[in-house]
């Protein structure tokens, strides 16, 4: 999609810089592709493993640092993928993802500014990615 999949070809240095700790988001152009890169942290293991309300607030927090980073580009469509999905995900909580991801997503859009909420809501589509079958139920 971005054309880095290639051991020669590496993320660029803003986003290596600025997204490196959990939760951290970076907005980047790759010629007309806009990218919004986030780190996501792993549910498998770590103080993120703990229980429901701790993964669900985890997940919030993505989403939180993508919206507020979406809302700084001016863009006017956000594709986001769901979050803890996959191998991010242990198998305890699978089937607990689609209600944690739509809570996590009103969760992050309460925590939104007015501004933010504003221009979220003039984007001409929001959409969540669901690249997985097992992903939403």
């Amino acid at each position: 999609f971005i054309g880095i999949n290639t051991p020669d070809k590496v993320f660029p240095v803003d986003v290596l810089d600025t997204v490196r700790n959990e939760f951290d988001a970076l907005y980047h152009l790759y010629n007309s592709r806009h990218v919004i890169h986030v780190a996501v942290p792993s549910f498998n293991t770590g103080e993120w493993a703990q229980d429901d309300s701790t993964v669900m607030e985890a997940v919030a927090a993505v989403y939180i640092a993508v919206l507020k980073e979406f809302c700084r580009t001016g863009c006017t469509r956000l594709r986001m993928p769901t979050i803890g999905t996959g191998e991010q995900c242990p198998e305890s909580l699978r089937g607990k993802m689609p209600s944690f991801i739509l809570g996590a997503l009103a969760a992050a859009f309460e925590d939104l500014t007015p501004i933010e909420k504003r221009r979220l809501m003039r984007a001409w589509s929001v959409e969540l990615c669901i690249f997985e079958e097992e992903s939403y139920d």
